[in-house]
């Protein structure tokens, strides 16, 4: 694998993890746009009957009675003229918003206002103001004078924003956008404020969009340049569709690497779970620096120039110092090795060299098969690892999701034995999902220390598998000392004190206690997991890779060896000690 390849893989690797994740985000809001589709119906037939009633209405009265006993999100209202403006409305930033000028939408509001349809509800869009999700309704009044549109609005910002906080040290930077029919909107992950933008804005940054995309990927120049040059103003164009001509795989990511320019750059599209092919779609543009692919062209120039500077000076004092026939078939033997290929110099008259040869051409063909060999493996071992990262993110938001619904819909205290043992085993799917990413990416990623709240961050773990030791029958006891801190990596740190509390849930007794304790004692910080259980009979190999001390415990195997990296990384102290059905892992930790 050159160089090259090996950068753009470990940038796939890590733009896959953020699109997947982000996309679990998006499904998540976007179950809650379907949920309420039926009631924002609803809520657009009583406006109407609303304005039908009171002659003398405002905007804001209107908006105070959709939004009695809602759960959550938020209803707006529109009124918009039949020159397509709105003229008042109880969302201030849109009051004045001109619609005339987009062909596609001043088709779809003819077709409304000439009743060739009734209603029309469209696919969650972003609010440039808020920066949050909103599905519009829209149905022309009962007296045929105006369009009356609601807004349903979600709070999303804050969700899209924490997730963005969470994965933005993958990248140098993460763009979110939403493609629309009639646009592409941009998701400011960045800012503080945000300012109104009209339609025409909102069309001048889908042509910027556009035409970076055609530079990077420069093979759909053509086609982006039709998109760019249609005049929406008199043409209607569905702006999603021509990107699903694009990206013809949603699974696949668009891929632009270049050593010589100083970013390279990842695209990404996606319907989500509860969206159709025309509805809204996520757009994620992730930028990486070059530094590290030219630093690695530049070590492995100056490494192959130093070894051939060597080889000439080797070459050389053999020409002087030995006979011309000699270094002649010397010399030639030395360009097949060069060039990796099998020697067949004839006429050798010296038996070193004869034997040199033939020791050489054995094992150039041991080497270029075991070669061959590790090149499969490796190519398979990829496959394989990228399809598990699939399979597995892909059922997890499915699961969760329907699990959510199952407890919204239910409400049922006899099922909630069995969502809580649902829940129990997708978390540990979810442990041992994080293991493997750990395991695939410790290559590649540089994993940097800093102050953390060591107090905290157990306090935090042992909550969260608490609720999956009791659906196992175990409890969770902690004894940790406040305000303890320690330098180290985030996920370096979850992954050892996961891995510690999922095998103490796994192979202690049920009905039993495991406890957990953090204390300082000269000088050291004591970190130990308690758990009774069968005694430790092969402590030596606990940390070996797949090792598995009860074989009939499922289990990966690599969890115990990612925690003894981590110690052997930050010179963390191991002991266990396994007496009288009491095994306690203990960890010490010099600060």
């Amino acid at each position: 694998m050159n160089i090259q390849e090996s950068f753009t893989n470990k940038i796939y690797k890590d733009s896959l993890h953020i699109r997947e994740d982000f996309r679990l985000t998006f499904d998540r809001l976007q179950y809650d746009f379907k949920e309420k589709r039926d009631e924002n119906i609803n809520k657009l037939d009583i406006a109407l009957e609303y304005i039908d009633n009171n002659k003398d209405f405002t905007a804001d009265e209107l908006e105070k009675e959709l939004n009695k006993n809602i759960t959550f999100g938020k209803y707006e209202v529109f009124i918009i003229n039949k020159d397509y403006i709105i003229e008042q409305s109880s969302y201030k930033p849109d009051i004045g918003l001109d619609f005339k000028n987009f062909k596609t939408i001043k088709v779809l509001f003819d077709s409304i206002v000439n009743e060739e349809i009734k209603i029309d509800v469209s696919p969650p869009k972003v609010d440039s103001a808020s920066m949050n999700l909103k599905r519009y309704l829209v149905k022309l009044s009962k007296d045929k004078t105006k369009l009356i549109q609601i807004g349903f609005v979600l709070d999303s910002y804050k969700i899209i924003k924490q997730k963005y906080k969470s994965l933005k040290y993958l990248a140098n930077d993460i763009e979110l956008s939403l493609a629309t029919r009639y646009s592409i909107q941009p998701i400011d992950l960045k800012s503080e404020s945000f300012q109104k933008t009209n339609l025409t804005k909102d069309w001048e940054h889908s042509v910027s969009f556009l035409k970076k995309l055609s530079e990077n990927m420069t093979q759909f120049k053509d086609r982006v340049d039709e998109v760019i040059a249609t005049n929406v103003k008199e043409k209607s164009l569905v702006l999603n569709n021509e990107l699903s001509k694009i990206f013809q795989d949603n699974n696949k990511l668009l891929v632009s690497v270049d050593s010589s320019k100083k970013l390279s750059t990842i695209y990404s599209i996606t319907n989500g779970v509860f969206n159709d092919n025309d509805e809204t779609k996520l757009l994620i543009k992730t930028t990486f620096k070059n530094d590290e692919l030219i630093n690695s062209i530049n070590k492995s120039f100056f490494s192959l120039f130093y070894v051939y500077l060597v080889l000439l000076g080797v070459l050389i004092l053999v020409y002087k110092f030995m006979l011309k026939n000699v270094s002649s078939k010397l010399l030639n033997i030395i360009k097949y090795i060069n060039h990796n290929d099998k020697s067949y110099e004839e006429g050798i008259i010296i038996d070193e060299i004869r034997n040199l040869q033939d020791d050489y051409n054995k094992l150039h063909d041991k080497l270029n098969n075991e070669v061959n060999k590790n090149k499969l493996l490796l190519s398979q071992n990829k496959e394989f690892i990228a399809d598990m990262v699939h399979q597995i993110r892909t059922p997890l938001s499915v699961i969760m999701t329907n699990t959510n619904l199952i407890e919204m819909t239910q409400g049922n205290k006899h099922t909630k034995e069995f969502i809580d043992s649902i829940n129990s085993s997708i978390n540990m799917l979810s442990n041992s999902y994080e293991d493997l990413s750990f395991v695939v990416s410790n290559d590649t990623i540089e994993y940097k220390p800093k102050i953390l709240s060591l107090s905290k961050l157990l306090k935090d773990r042992c909550e969260f598998f608490r609720s999956i030791a009791h659906s196992r029958k175990r409890d969770i006891i902690d004894n940790i000392e406040s305000e303890v801190n320690i330098f180290i990596n985030e996920i370096e740190l979850e992954r050892l004190i996961d891995n510690n509390l999922s095998n103490c849930i796994k192979y202690s007794n049920p009905d039993s206690t495991i406890k957990v304790s953090l204390k300082k004692q000269e000088g050291s910080l004591i970190l130990s997991f308690l758990s009774q259980g069968r005694a430790i009979e092969n402590k030596d190999k606990l940390f070996d890779r797949y090792y598995r001390e009860n074989e009939s415990q499922r289990g990966s195997g690599i969890g115990l060896n990612i925690v003894k990296n981590v110690c052997d990384k930050y010179n963390i102290d191991i002991s266990i000690n396994s007496s009288n059905d009491i095994n306690t892992f203990t960890y010490v930790i010099k600060i």
